[in-house]
């Protein structure tokens, strides 16, 4: 005999990594639920392959709470944009695919003695052409073109250099800054350590931080 397992605890569904949508959609009752996505761009990969309607969180005001069943189709912004998905929503049971378009995790930041080389590369040469020579650079130092990309990137928004049309010179008395001052290096930082902790995470990990999200909420509505 099978008997149904009842169980008044919120419960967690890891979907993360299942591409076919079909193998995992059939399981996600079609009364109370809601699939959201986080990014505007996430129901059009999804909605053909879904009979149910995707709400993204900026419509999700007009989604009334208490939802049985909660879809997570990709990663928030943050944990705080999550946490309070969940205070709103209070699922009893959560599935969590956390499709990521481009993910950063094994991507990782540069090294500073790989910013500290193409800085000083830069300042030697007096200026670099990206659409030019950047293939180039990358085969000589083993580094990909989206890696020197980024670089530039933080350099650019740290006034370290000027760019004009691809080219890269240095800028004039560049004032002394952090790197991870850049916003677009503190982005990525916080999108490494995000799917770390959502997407790549073991799923005894994923589900304690989902207890700790969905106890604080309990506790405050006691308090």
């Amino acid at each position: 005999m099978v008997e149904d397992v009842r169980t008044d605890q919120w419960q967690l569904f890891d979907i993360r990594g299942i591409r076919q949508v079909s193998r995992w959609s059939k399981l996600i009752p079609q009364e109370n639920q809601v699939f959201l996505a986080f990014n505007e761009d996430t129901p059009a990969l999804f909605q053909s392959f879904l009979s149910q309607s995707i709400c993204t969180v900026a419509q999700l005001d007009n989604v009334p709470g208490n939802k049985d069943h909660l879809v997570l189709l990709d990663l928030p912004e943050s944990e705080e944009q999550l946490a309070a998905v969940l205070a709103k929503l209070k699922p009893k049971r959560i599935y969590a695919h956390f499709h990521a378009k481009d993910s950063q995790y094994f991507e990782q930041i540069p090294t500073r003695e790989q910013f500290k080389w193409l800085f000083a590369f830069i300042k030697k040469r007096g200026s670099f052409d990206f659409n030019k020579h950047c293939d180039e650079l990358a085969k000589h130092k083993g580094w990909r073109r989206e890696s020197i990309f980024f670089m530039l990137q933080v350099f650019f928004e740290l006034g370290f250099v000027t760019l004009n049309n691809g080219i890269t010179e240095i800028a004039q008395s560049p004032s002394k800054q952090d790197l991870s001052e850049a916003p677009i290096y503190k982005k990525r930082e916080q999108q490494i350590a995000l799917e770390q902790k959502l997407l790549y995470a073991s799923y005894k990990d994923l589900k304690e931080w989902f207890d700790a999200k969905v106890s604080a909420k309990e506790e405050e509505i006691w308090i």
